[in-house]
């Protein structure tokens, strides 16, 4: 059984230079869960979504924490596919420590109406409304569902699948 967390994105037409950034891999970690807000608050930076043209959310842009929930260290396994040129499908599975982690903060954006920011090759590609706890059972695998543009997609599911191998 999966708990699906649709985390739904964004995508834009990249430029030269972010084409470049895209292949050479990114600097940062490759993926980043992080609370999210729509308005300013302390300990979060404004970012824009990386592809917009491609949300299926009227949000575009979010106040995202400087610190993530769970970063690249805490998912034992990430596999990925594809189901269109745009829709990549991540099924993670976090450590014990990142599914407690996981379960703690997302209780409490759960209660306040808060937002989740998903970061990949440090880049939002997602800022959605949170509706339920996630990572109550560990064993339990979480699905994420975005859309990036076709070449972008094949690139990191190349880079996650390098940096989480089967």
């Amino acid at each position: 059984m999966v708990k699906a967390l649709q985390l739904l994105s964004a995508g834009i037409v990249l430029s030269h230079s972010s084409i470049g950034i895209a292949q050479q891999g990114p600097v940062g970690p490759q993926i980043e869960i992080r609370h999210a807000r729509e308005t300013t608050t302390p300990g979060f930076v404004h970012m824009t979504l990386a592809f917009p043209n491609l949300a299926r959310s009227p949000m575009r842009a979010a106040y995202v924490e400087t610190r993530a929930i769970v970063g690249d260290n805490g998912y034992r396994e990430v596999l990925v596919s594809r189901s269109s040129a745009t829709d990549l499908h991540l099924t993670i599975v976090l450590t014990p420590e990142a599914a407690a982690r996981m379960v703690t903060e997302t209780r409490k954006a759960v209660a306040s109406g808060g937002h989740l920011a998903l970061l990949i090759g440090s880049r939002l590609v997602s800022a959605a409304p949170l509706l339920s706890v996630i990572g109550e059972d560990p064993d339990l695998p979480i699905l994420i569902t975005v859309q990036l543009p076709d070449h972008v997609a094949t690139l990191t599911a190349a880079r996650i699948a390098r940096r989480w191998p089967r």
